[in-house]
């Protein structure tokens, strides 16, 4: 008997769909895109190169005060940008790639302002034009605000610090250096005199008679003795050069010269500057000042300390000595 063995068909299968499931399947999937953009919490957008906007969310409606997309279509996008050159920036930065994120202000249909950070791209033909520009715009106007809030604390907070990191290095009185300020600038100078190779003149002086003023005519006017020796130091001195009150009724000064006659003309000048305050009438008192100077050159380096003791002694010994020599150019022999 002969068997026949029927020969397997190892063909795939066919699958036939039916021509309606195809467009079903399609449409069933853009509804759902269609819902998840109208569900996202940030704004979506599609707009044209030339501003029109063709398409845009529920989000987006709100972040830009719209009713409804279609107020939005007849709006274009140039008209809500705070400042024009936000967008030109953004779109010449989109010639180069092919998506960036912007942060900037815009205008609200109910004329309000909002922050926002734009995502978008732009989508090209096969010629590489743009065909179309879609993108993600989030609100940051409560991070703004934040960061602006943040930045206005700060400044405040720098303001009032230097506000009383200055009062802290000035006198009240004479609106010089007082010692701490005195000592924190005299250390800078000596340090760019060192870098500039210049010679280092320190004057330190001490008015003469402030208990006798004080005594006889009352601390009001001691104080005011104070402030006017302080003025016309500040008219003797430079800008540049560092005065202070360092002590009840003693003063200092540090000064970059280049030559000694620099300082003997400083000395003559504060000399004619207190005679002259002195012929005036109508004054309850004089001012006379007994100085010690300190002169050291660029190859003779010595710390602050050591120059304001080496300018105290000499102060003294001319108090002591008093011959108003103190004021003269011939205190720079030493």
């Amino acid at each position: 008997m002969k068997l026949r063995v029927k020969k397997a068909d190892c063909s795939p299968p066919k699958i036939s769909l039916r021509p309606s499931s195809a467009p079903a399947f399609l449409k069933d999937n853009r509804e759902r895109y269609r819902a998840l953009l109208e569900h996202l919490p940030v704004g979506v957008y599609r707009t044209t190169p030339d501003g029109r906007i063709i398409e845009a969310n529920r989000a987006l409606c709100e972040i830009l005060a719209a009713a409804k997309p279609s107020n939005l279509n007849r709006v274009n996008v140039k008209e809500l940008y705070v400042k024009a050159r936000d967008r030109d920036d953004h779109l010449k930065r989109l010639e180069k790639k092919t998506i960036v994120f912007k942060e900037f202000e815009m205008k609200r249909l109910d004329g309000s302002k909002v922050w926002v950070r734009d995502h978008p791209r732009a989508v090209r033909d096969s010629r590489g034009r743009v065909i179309y520009y879609d993108g993600i715009i989030v609100d940051i106007t409560a991070t703004k605000r934040a960061e602006i809030q943040l930045h206005k604390a700060l400044s405040d907070l720098e303001r009032v610090n230097k506000k009383y990191y200055n009062q802290s290095l000035t006198d009240d009185l004479t609106k010089l250096y007082n010692r701490r300020g005195f000592f924190s600038f005299s250390q800078q100078l000596l340090r760019i005199s060192k870098r500039v190779r210049n010679s280092i003149f320190l004057v330190f002086l001490d008015v003469d008679n402030l208990k006798a003023i004080n005594d006889s005519w009352g601390h009001k006017q001691g104080d005011r003795a104070l402030f006017e020796f302080a003025q016309i130091l500040k008219e003797t001195f430079r800008e540049s050069d560092v005065i202070g009150r360092v002590g009840g009724d003693e003063f200092a000064a540090l000064v970059l010269l280049h030559s000694r006659s620099e300082g003997r003309v400083l000395l003559e000048r504060l000399r004619d500057r207190l005679d002259a305050y002195n012929r005036q009438r109508k004054r309850k008192f004089t001012l006379e000042a007994s100085m010690g100077v300190v002169w050291c050159g660029p190859d003779q380096r010595r710390s602050l300390e050591n120059l304001l003791f080496a300018a105290d002694r000499r102060m003294y010994w001319n108090k002591h000595h008093k011959t108003q020599m103190a004021l003269y150019p011939s205190a720079l022999r030493s």
